[in-house]
C-alpha cells in the first residue's frame, strides 16, 4: 500500500499494515510507548535535512511565512545515528 499521508502511514503501521519511512521526531512519543517499533535499523540514511514546500506565489500568506520561518528557526531533536551517520 502507498500513502502520501503521513499521518495516514503512521496509522496504518501502527495497526500492523506495513511499515513507514517517517522522521523520528513524528514517531518518537508512539515509540516510547510501544505502539511503534524501529525495523531495519541502519538500512536508511538520514542526514538531518528537512525540506518545506509551498505553491509558488507572487504573495506569500503570513500564516505561511511565520511557519517557514518557524521551522528554519527550529532545532528539531534528530537521533543519535542521524546526527552522525555512517559511511
Amino acid at each position: 500500500m502507498t500513502v502520501n499521508n503521513i499521518e495516514a502511514a503512521i496509522r496504518l503501521s501502527a495497526a500492523g499494515m506495513g511499515i513507514a519511512y517517517v522522521p523520528d521526531f513524528v514517531v518518537r512519543e508512539a515509540m516510547d510507548e510501544g505502539q511503534l517499533q524501529e525495523v531495519l535499523p541502519g538500512c536508511c540514511v538520514k542526514d538531518g535535512h528537512f525540506s518545506v514546500l509551498w505553491p509558488a506565489s507572487r504573495y506569500l500568506s503570513p500564516r505561511i511565512r511565520c511557519f517557514i520561518d518557524f521551522i528554519a528557526a527550529a532545532e528539531i531533536p534528530l537521533s543519535p545515528a542521524s546526527a552522525s551517520p555512517t559511511t
